[in-house]
């Protein structure tokens, strides 16, 4: 089994703005924690972003030939709209190994804080709402044709709902379908760093019904499975044992965890 982490930031991005160029730094923290292989991934959302930014870190990866771990670039791409709609351009597009599909808001008045979405989750018809809104969003931009050569990977997977407690069965129901259709279209599910608790020795009954859930659905449906840290500084980077015990606790095959043939199956 390779280590790896596919969902790493450089220091510099920001929520519109590209980061870092120059990843001799970020290559060392990942040789540090003993990676197989990485991916740098900072945020892309509007059609407005200049692609110059992914571009240099394309020439620097050409320049550099990384190894130990090896390096692979990516973007972290909002979903903008429930028609799958994305909006890195060609120019960056066509420089990428791989692309990150993550939701970051809702359309239903824009960015939810945490006191609303405690709310929504009360309510097991908003929930069910929002869920189906989802869908949507990942669905289509799994099948937007703009993005057919792109390895792909659904980041931290309905992240703005996990961990809800009333509306849980609404949730996981929504994680099966995720699952098996994403197996279908040979896309990734991510395993992020987020979704394991800060004291991983305290599991509370929803999440453990999570994992269970999610070990069941991506075993059933052998769905490939990627390790992203999220992170946004330097130590975070290669931070993965404690996903990596999850993925032991819960029984998840770790057979499904990908290699560096993940680029190259597109």
């Amino acid at each position: 089994m390779k280590r790896f982490d596919l969902h790493v930031h450089t220091e510099a991005t920001s929520p519109y703005m590209q980061g870092d160029a120059q990843l001799e730094t970020y290559h060392d923290h990942g040789a540090q924690r003993q990676l197989d292989f990485m991916g740098i991934s900072d945020h892309y959302h509007y059609f407005w972003q200049d692609t110059r930014f992914v571009q240099a870190q394309r020439a620097h990866l050409n320049a550099h030939a990384y190894v130990n771990p090896r390096l692979f670039l990516g973007v972290e791409q909002t979903i903008l709209s429930k028609n799958g709609r994305i909006g890195i351009r060609n120019s960056g597009r066509k420089v990428l190994d791989y692309m990150i599909l993550a939701i970051h808001w809702m359309p239903v008045g824009g960015r939810l804080s945490y006191n609303v979405m405690v709310k929504i989750l009360k309510s097991q018809g908003k929930t069910a709402k929002l869920l189906e809104i989802a869908k949507q969003f990942y669905r289509n931009a799994v099948l937007n044709p703009k993005l057919s050569r792109l390895p792909k990977i659904i980041g931290h997977p309905f992240n703005f709902v996990v961990g809800g407690h009333e509306s849980v069965p609404a949730v996981h129901d929504a994680i099966d379908w995720l699952c098996k259709f994403i197996s279908e279209e040979h896309v990734a599910f991510e395993i992020n760093r987020d979704s394991i608790p800060r004291n991983p020795a305290i599991i509370d009954a929803h999440v453990d019904k999570y994992w269970k859930l999610l070990s069941d659905a991506v075993n059933s449906y052998h769905v490939m499975l990627t390790l992203g840290t999220d992170a946004h500084h330097l130590d975070a980077i290669g931070c993965i044992d404690p996903m990596l015990d999850f993925v032991e606790k819960y029984k998840i095959d770790k057979t499904l965890l990908v290699d560096e043939s993940f680029f190259s199956k597109i």
